[in-house]
């Protein structure tokens, strides 16, 4: 069972099988997986097939209009990444003044938080935020294992 999972997955099998539960009350991240890869590619089918089929009477045409609105969850990883958004922008602007050597940042650069948002990192703050393009060698692979570490937890 281990070997047809992947490096990650296959550490957490590995982890689960020695907490010493009996077989029958272990999680079996094969499943798990294969749900979650499951899921991904249904809703990757259903949004292709919305997009072919607009006019199925079973959608809302417009989509997000009236009933057929979608909301985002509005907890408090959501309000800051929402505040964040608005003003990304200007944040970028003043670094690029304070800092222009560095002619890669643009107003599409990805910024990162040191500290994440779901953490409680503060969502605008310059002492928090630090664009992707300035980051090189082993700030960068620091950057790309807190984004791993993060995701771990979606």
């Amino acid at each position: 069972m281990i070997s047809n999972l992947g490096n990650h997955n296959r550490g957490v099998a590995v982890l689960l099988q020695r907490a010493g539960e009996p077989a029958q009350d272990r999680i079996r991240p094969d499943i798990i997986i294969n749900k979650g890869n499951d899921a991904e590619s249904t809703l990757s089918q259903l949004r292709e097939m919305t997009a072919k089929n607009p006019d199925c009477p079973n959608l809302h045409n417009p989509p997000d209009e009236g009933c057929g609105t979608h909301f985002e969850p509005n907890g408090r990883a959501q309000v800051a990444r929402n505040i964040f958004d608005r003003r990304r922008a200007s944040y970028l602007s003043r670094y690029r003044r304070a800092n222009p050597e560095q002619t890669t940042v643009t107003h599409r650069s990805q910024v990162n938080h040191k500290t994440p948002l779901a953490a409680g990192g503060c969502p605008t703050s310059d002492a928090n935020l630090i664009p992707d393009p300035v980051l090189e060698g082993p700030c960068a692979d620091i950057e790309a294992l807190q984004t791993r570490v993060q995701s771990f937890q979606d």
